[in-house]
């Protein structure tokens, strides 16, 4: 397994860990979402199911931004991407490494997405770097990833 990979794989674990915490569910209550297609690779062509821009950004590393990705709705802190999925029918998981020191990256996050409407609506105890917000249209969930220093976001469609 790269590099590259297993980070992706510890952040998407992190980014669902947090829902289930969240939302209270865990894997016997899953409901119709079990056994579901995982989610995919951006470049694969897969579109999510809000519209969002037209074109796919793509950063230095040949990692695309869904184009399907609500930029204007749902900003991202900067930084470089490490990976970007779709979560067939549901939205998105967006692995950055940001440029923004790790220690105000949770603020500055929280920031963005609190001036484009959305309100804060958890914080884990035990990490509260990890938060989520909600809109009327999206649930964010933004994790700060200490071992390999990214954040990670993962978008759901409401």
């Amino acid at each position: 397994m790269s590099e590259r990979g297993a980070r992706r794989r510890m952040a998407c674990a992190g980014g669902v860990a947090l829902v289930l915490l969240v939302t209270g569910c865990d894997s016997a209550g899953a409901g119709d979402g079990a056994g579901k297609a995982p989610a995919t690779s951006a470049s694969s062509g897969d579109t999510a199911p809000a519209s969002g821009g037209d074109t796919a950004e793509v950063n230095g590393r040949g990692v695309e931004l869904p184009a399907s990705y609500p930029v204007d709705e749902v900003p991202l802190v900067a930084g470089t991407l490490v990976s970007a999925d779709v979560i067939p029918g549901r939205g998105w998981n967006v692995v950055l490494t940001p440029q923004t020191p790790l220690d105000k990256v949770a603020d500055e996050a929280g920031a963005l997405v609190k001036a484009k409407g959305f309100t804060q609506r958890t914080q884990a105890r035990s990490k509260p770097d990890n938060r989520g917000y909600r809109s009327d249209k999206y649930d964010i969930f933004i994790n700060r990833q200490d071992a390999d220093g990214t954040v990670s976001y993962t978008v759901l469609t409401r």
